[in-house]
């Protein structure tokens, strides 16, 4: 048997049927022998040779050796595909199955879609109004409001089930109400990453020179990009059985259908996004990144303060000033603002920005008890139609002969701050796979609800020489030289 397996190699390898015959008797020729020798050795051809001698003198021939091997295969290849075919028959019975059950069970309704209505396309909830505070939802809209007043309980497990049902279909639109609802959010340009985000070109740049047949680029004038890094927020929100009842009279106040405005929508619009607006703009200028320790929190310890999550734009201003002569950033010196030099501080400021900015439409963001003090200086010099801008060369928030506007922003209040940059240069920084790193979902507590969310926000400045500001010097600073 062993030597009908060494016999099937060989004929294999050497790609014949059969060895030659003379005299009845099969001839090894040269060349194979070569083959054979460089392939296994020379032990093993001339072990080989003897048992084809001794095998063809007990009359077996190689040939039909050859062919009872294969035929031996095949049988074994045959029962495999029998028992394979076996398996695909008992599957194929199974699935029919199946599609007999299904062509008899209706298709389950979506639990939102997307409809035209008034030539706008707008999302339609179909929500299961078996839930229990759906039904109570639909009784008081009916006009019964015994369902209110018997002080029935809200059964909190049925605003959970509505919550898993629906939360895919609100929480992208969730995250776009968040980045572009609050103040600061106006004034950013967008961009994504997924850790952090870098610019890699220069605002100022130049494509023309005189013509030469050849490509010769200029490149970038030398700038210092600054990486801004994506932070991590996450969404705790307590929902209340009276916060339920609040939707339900916010409903027949607005007079609101369920498919309309279902419990899951209202928890977003009302109890999450507006909260989210106040504490992100308050952050974006203000906050200063602390590193959590997660060892040391513990489930239901008090949250900590959001402005320990990011690096807001004034603690990076600050930040730079500290740097000194070592930072890329323009700090432009001011005396201290009174009512009697505010104007005159303002002009400074304009006309030390660099002249390649200078024909930019660049907003000043001021602080906004600043601002009021130069409008009503304005005024008191200028006279009480001043603070119009029929010229767009002053008056109003002009700053006199510049392309300069002042934009107070409330997130700076009391900074005595102001700087400018191009929008292009003000960074806002989100996620480039939003739907998978935006995270909601709810939990029962007790007889309460935890609304528990994530998403990622970032903000900077793109290009540390296209910033030019000024901070006082009692200010404290944030993390150093850094975007967020």
């Amino acid at each position: 048997m062993m030597f009908k397996h060494a016999l099937s190699m060989v004929l294999g390898f050497l790609g014949i049927e059969s060895f030659a015959k003379k005299n009845g008797k099969s001839i090894i020729s040269e060349s194979q022998k070569k083959q054979l020798t460089e392939e296994y050795g020379e032990q093993f051809v001339a072990k080989f040779e003897a048992d084809l001698t001794q095998h063809e003198a007990t009359g077996e021939d190689p040939l039909r050796t050859r062919l009872e091997q294969k035929m031996t295969n095949l049988d074994s290849l045959v029962a495999e595909q029998k028992k394979t075919l076996e398996t695909l028959q008992q599957e194929n019975n199974t699935l029919k199955g199946k599609v007999e059950k299904l062509s008899v069970t209706p298709e389950p309704e979506p639990a939102a879609e997307f409809i035209t209505e008034n030539g706008k396309r707008q999302l339609k909830f179909n929500i299961n109004r078996n839930l229990a505070h759906n039904k109570m939802a639909a009784a008081y809209l009916a006009g019964d409001s015994r369902v209110m007043a018997a002080g029935e309980t809200i059964d909190v497990d049925s605003v959970v089930s509505e919550f898993g049902d629906l939360v895919n279909y609100v929480k992208l639109d969730m995250i776009g109400q968040i980045f572009q609802g609050f103040e600061t959010a106006q004034h950013l340009t967008w961009k994504r990453g997924i850790k952090s985000w870098k610019a890699t070109r220069s605002l100022i740049t130049s494509v023309v020179q005189q013509f030469v047949p050849k490509f010769t680029p200029l490149g970038d004038t030398t700038f210092t990009a600054i990486e801004i890094p994506l932070r991590r927020f996450k969404i705790n929100v307590l929902i209340t059985p009276a916060d339920v009842e609040d939707w339900i009279y916010s409903m027949y106040d607005e007079s609101k259908d369920l498919d309309q405005h279902p419990i899951t929508v209202y928890i977003v619009n009302k109890l999450i996004v507006p909260q989210a607006w106040d504490d992100l703009d308050h952050i974006a200028a203000n906050g200063e990144f602390v590193e959590l320790d997660w060892s040391t929190v513990s489930e239901n310890d008090p949250g900590q303060d959001p402005i320990n999550s990011i690096d807001g734009f004034l603690t990076q201003l600050k930040a730079q000033k500290a740097l000194g002569e070592t930072s890329k950033m323009n700090y432009i010196a001011l005396n201290e603002f009174t009512a009697e030099n505010v104007i005159d501080e303002v002009n400074k400021f304009v006309d030390a920005i660099d002249k390649k900015y200078k024909r930019k439409d660049m907003p000043v963001y001021i602080d906004p008890t600043l601002y009021r003090m130069y409008k009503r200086a304005y005024k008191d010099k200028y006279g009480s139609g001043s603070d119009k801008a029929d010229d767009p060369k002053y008056g109003g928030d002009v700053i006199d002969f510049s392309r300069n506007r002042l934009v107070p922003m409330y997130n700076m209040t009391d900074s005595k701050a102001l700087f400018t940059t191009p929008k292009e240069n003000f960074i806002g920084l989100r996620h480039k796979n939003e739907p998978g790193a935006t995270k909601l979902t709810l939990r029962k507590y007790d007889y309460d609800i935890h609304g528990l969310g994530e998403f990622r926000f970032g903000i900077g400045f793109a290009i540390a020489e296209a910033v030019f500001y000024y901070v006082p010097d009692e200010a404290g600073s944030g993390s150093a030289g850094t975007g967020v």
